[in-house]
């Protein structure tokens, strides 16, 4: 469940089923259906044990694919670029998607669409050192938003950024949005893409309204380069 896109999955199936129970739609199995599914299992077991005791070119032929089938391992190189191509990063509750090493930190974002936390121009840059994310003036009291969907893992006070809430979205991103004025949100709540999560500080130039930033795998990345700002 530390995957918020599998979380998020298990939570509506969780929430149809039990609406589907209240209104008496959830009808156990029939009998004929267990028996055509059992029937039709013992079909194929029953082919293949044979085709493994037949001496023929054409059964030879299906006993090197089943066998290559159970014994391969299978590449997920092309599998898991295919994937990221078009959702935007491998999915991380397959495991085997995340077998190759990758010392870079890299955020795609292709066929996927992340919001903007506000509205406003940067005011103090990301440099990975001194300010591990980036200041944003704005207006005042503006409207703070989730930058993707996700669950709210921190909301309350610290002493770096003052009201402070946190999102952990799928693969592996964490969203940070610091100096708000107020937070609506508290810890557990599953937030949509651009969902309001608070409002930005009263007007700063020298500190700036919104402090935001981002994390790949627990380490920071520029903001800039998955979001982009006025």
């Amino acid at each position: 469940m530390e995957d918020p896109e599998f979380a998020w999955r298990q939570k509506l199936m969780k929430d149809m089923a039990n609406d589907d129970s209240e209104r008496g739609l959830l009808t156990p199995p029939s009998a004929r259906r267990i028996a055509m599914k059992l029937l039709i299992s013992g079909a194929l077991f029953a082919s293949i044990y044979g085709m493994f005791h037949i001496d023929k070119p054409w059964a030879d032929q299906g006993k090197l694919y089943i066998t290559a089938a159970l014994t391969q391992s299978y590449d997920f190189t092309a599998v898991s670029a295919w994937y990221a191509d078009k959702f935007g990063g491998a999915p991380s509750f397959i495991p085997s998607f995340n077998r190759a090493a990758n010392e870079a930190v890299i955020v795609s974002t292709s066929k996927r669409t992340l919001f903007a936390p506000a509205k406003g121009s940067v005011l103090i840059r990301y440099d990975g050192n001194l300010h591990k994310g980036v200041k944003l003036n704005t207006a005042e009291f503006a409207p703070v938003y989730a930058m993707d969907t996700g669950q709210v893992i921190f909301a309350g006070t610290t002493t770096d950024t003052g009201v402070t809430v946190m999102i952990r979205h799928p693969g592996g991103l964490e969203s940070l949005y610091g100096g708000l004025s107020e937070a609506t949100v508290s810890v557990g709540d599953w937030m949509k893409v651009g969902e309001p999560i608070g409002k930005a500080s009263a007007k700063d130039s020298a500190k700036g309204n919104l402090y935001f930033s981002v994390m790949k795998e627990g380490v920071t990345i520029n903001p800039a380069d998955v979001i982009t700002f006025d």
